[in-house]
């Protein structure tokens, strides 16, 4: 199985490679993470000519080009890793018939799965990292 790169833990891939069915474990699904770039400075969005000019001189004329393309007050995460984490919530749903949590600060879900599931999971595209859950509950199972 190619699980092993998502999931972390020596004990959950045996899990994943069993064959109990009807045995079921909480784990934590993380969104995957995209590759993270180098971080613009204030520098590199100004142009060649801009940039021999003091910044204390820049009019506000010149300060609003220079500012990125993107509403003020509206997040990054929201507007990329959210729609990845709602698109990962729906598949997630298919698979576990909506029984997890959602822990938006991590950009993670815990789920209790068997290992049919846990397999099905690691399949998704948006899925990182699996780990086994120690801290979070789903509530009841049965």
């Amino acid at each position: 199985m190619d699980a092993s790169g998502k999931i972390v833990d020596r004990g959950l891939r045996s899990f994943a490679d069993s064959d109990e069915g009807d045995v079921q474990q909480s784990v934590i699904v993380e969104l995957a993470a995209p590759a993270v770039g180098k971080p613009r400075t204030y520098e590199s969005r100004l142009s060649p000519v801009e940039r021999l000019r003091p910044v204390e001189r820049l009019s506000p004329a010149d300060m609003a080009v220079t500012k990125p393309d993107r509403k003020p007050n509206k997040p990054v995460a929201l507007t990329e890793h959210g729609v990845q984490l709602d698109a990962l919530e729906e598949q997630l749903s298919a698979i576990v018939n909506d029984d997890l949590v959602r822990l938006n600060a991590a950009e993670a879900f815990v789920v209790n799965v068997n290992p049919d599931q846990l397999r099905a999971i690691c399949a998704l595209g948006l899925v990182g990292t699996i780990r086994p859950n120690r801290v979070h509950s789903v509530g009841n199972v049965g």
